[in-house]
């Protein structure tokens, strides 16, 4: 949902309950598509399918008009790197929100990053995946060391930025509990754009 209505999303063969469950019959209104009523409905309907529902997830995007510049806190420098310089940083499993795991990964590749160091140490990332041809989007971890020391958002700030600048559109995802996530967009200058849920696989 964009906010004036939502959108469903579905193979042919699922058309059926997909209508029955968001259709005009079901008179399914904006604030309710992600209902308990309505999410768990669809959890029950796919889960033969071997998926698993997941979100709902808020997403944020930024241009350059509102995008804020926000500098690392003193002690911290920011650089940028490219996808090699991506692929190559240490301990990558400590970064596993911004960078994927697998370098060989062609689905979503990390296509640059933002790094945060203090005293010669990597303590944050912020890598961009390509999730589609015009839409990268941005994932954060800092060290639990270094949170709540404004490096979020210095990172996303670095990062959006570089995006911008390769000509994509940065956005930002997170979860609907994930307050202090959400409130690192909004510092960058993220707008709340979308909300979505999916179904992945179940593991």
């Amino acid at each position: 949902s964009m906010g004036s209505g939502g959108i469903v999303c579905v193979d042919e063969s699922h058309l059926g309950w997909a209508e029955e469950v968001f259709g005009p019959a079901a008179k399914t209104s904006r604030d309710e598509i992600f209902t308990p009523i309505k999410t768990g409905r669809m959890a029950e309907l796919i889960k033969p399918e071997g998926l698993t529902l997941f979100g709902a997830f808020p997403r944020f995007a930024v241009s350059q008009n509102s995008l804020i510049n926000i500098g690392p806190p003193g002690g911290y420098t920011v650089k940028v790197v490219d996808r090699e310089g991506a692929d190559s940083i240490d301990e990558r499993e400590k970064w596993r929100y911004a960078i994927q795991l697998d370098p060989a990964a062609t689905a979503r590749p990390t296509m640059l990053a933002a790094i945060a160091e203090h005293e010669g140490q990597v303590v944050g990332v912020c890598g961009v995946s390509a999730d589609s041809p015009y839409m990268w989007q941005l994932g954060v971890d800092v060290a639990p060391d270094h949170q709540g020391r404004g490096i979020a958002a210095a990172l996303t700030f670095a990062a959006a930025n570089a995006a911008l600048e390769a000509g994509k559109l940065p956005y930002y995802g997170t979860s609907s509990s994930n307050v202090p996530s959400m409130r690192t967009a909004l510092t960058a200058g993220f707008k709340p754009t979308w909300v979505e849920v999916l179904s992945r696989p179940s593991s």
